[in-house]
């Protein structure tokens, strides 16, 4: 089981190679919000008035999910369990005895996913009126579930797909992540880069965490020029 939240997704799948930034907590008002993540967002912050027991919150690597679930996790008050260690500590759940229990399970599309602890914990969470929230980057029909009852829960489950994002989300983004790493990057600067790179957030969280380590590395600000030679225009960085 896991003490806190994980690290928020806009670093969980990408190596961040820098040692000297220090990054922040993220908390809902640190959350942009577009037309790519609105429903998701709105999802998580109308708990505990949920339709459903249980919420499958997916989208692309880097989109946003952890930092959602680290909101959510912290407005429930939830337990956090691995995807892998369902089993594991399902009796203590049970044997506590709590109603209206908040849990999160994240990467249930990840290996290793406990199926059979899984199922079980979606039926102690109804039994119990509590809430369950899971992240995974794809939908329910695509994880690859081989215990049926579990594709049953599944099914019935409440989703939220954070998709990825247009450009203006992708320019706010990009100035929000350059500013958690304590970075200053004029405006014309992260307009290039957002017309330039794939629209994505796993794009947008390389961009940042490779040209912060370039501008390290030179002892140099972000700029244009800098951009065109991670984007391959050598011949116009000069």
């Amino acid at each position: 089981m896991k003490d806190q939240p994980p690290d928020p997704e806009t670093g969980d799948e990408t190596a961040d190679t820098t040692k000297n930034r220090q990054l922040p907590e993220f908390g809902a008002e640190d959350y942009i919000t577009g037309s790519a993540n609105a429903q998701a967002f709105k999802l998580v912050m109308a708990w505990p008035n949920w339709p459903h027991t249980v919420v499958l919150l997916h989208g692309a690597a880097n989109s946003g999910k952890s930092h959602l679930a680290r909101i959510w996790a912290t407005r429930a008050s939830a337990t956090l369990i691995d995807a892998d260690q369902i089993s594991r500590f399902l009796p203590g759940l049970v044997a506590a005895g709590h109603q209206g229990q908040a849990i999160c399970v994240e990467d249930i599309d990840r290996e290793r996913l406990d199926e059979d602890g899984l199922f079980h914990l979606i039926n102690h969470t109804m039994e119990t009126g509590g809430a369950l929230l899971l992240t995974a980057r794809v939908p329910w029909a695509r994880l690859g579930v081989g215990v049926p009852d579990l594709v049953s829960r599944l099914r019935a489950a409440g989703t939220a797909e954070i998709l990825q994002p247009d450009i203006d989300l992708l320019e706010t983004l990009l100035v929000k992540l350059f500013a958690d790493r304590q970075i200053d990057v004029a405006p014309q600067t992260t307009a290039f880069a957002a017309r330039r790179i794939e629209r994505s957030f796993a794009a947008a969280a390389a961009l940042v965490i490779t040209a912060d380590r370039l501008a390290l590395e030179e002892g140099r600000r972000i700029t244009i020029p800098l951009l065109r030679r991670y984007f391959g225009d050598e011949e116009e960085a000069v």
